[in-house]
Order: C-alpha cells, then structure tokens, then sequence
C-alpha cells in the first residue's frame, strides 16, 4: 500500500489542535491526555470517529487506516505502566545518540 503526505494546509491545522503534540506530512503525535481522554471515551461506548470528531478533528482528512491504528495503539498503551506518555525519547536509539553527542 502506497503512503502519501498530508498536504501542507492540513498539518497546519492538525498543529493548531490542543491534541496534537506534533504533526508533519507524515505522522501526528497525539497529547498523553487526548490518549486518555480517547481511553476513556472508547470504553463508554463512542466509535474512534465520534471521539475524534468532537476533539475537533476532521476524520476523512486522517482517513480511516490512522484511527483504527490509535485506537489499536492506545489499547496497547493502556496495559504499560507509563500509561499514555510518549516514550519515544526513552528508547535505546535516542539514549545511543544523546550518550553519543555527551562525549
């Protein structure tokens, strides 16, 4: 399956979202509270879409294949001790790199 990028204008808009920590025409990094507030939502009965539809996103813009993989992501997350915080920058490339540029 073939990616393509999110134009321009709609990363500008995803960025101006209180729910986004990051977006690029290539991903979108949610906030830990979104992901919860999403948690908890889910498990009283709203689809992905209502959830992100009242957050202020615009679902067809995302596209499907992005909300079924949050919810699947957020599922996983919920079982980790950390809960919903971003933990890309505990893994061991980024500790390889910061190590690296101490020396």
């Amino acid at each position: 399956m073939k990616r393509y990028p999110m134009p321009k204008e709609f990363v500008k808009e995803l960025n101006e979202n209180p729910y986004v920590l990051k977006a690029t025409e290539w991903t979108v990094s949610f906030t830990a509270e979104f992901k919860q507030f999403a948690y908890d939502e889910y498990y009283k009965g709203k689809s992905t879409k209502e959830i992100f539809t009242e957050a202020g996103f615009d679902c067809e813009k995302l596209g499907d294949k992005r909300l079924q993989n949050f919810r699947s992501k957020i599922m996983e997350q919920s079982e980790r001790e950390c809960g919903f915080e971003d933990q890309r920058k505990y893994n061991s490339h980024n500790q390889i790199k910061h190590n690296w540029k101490k020396r």
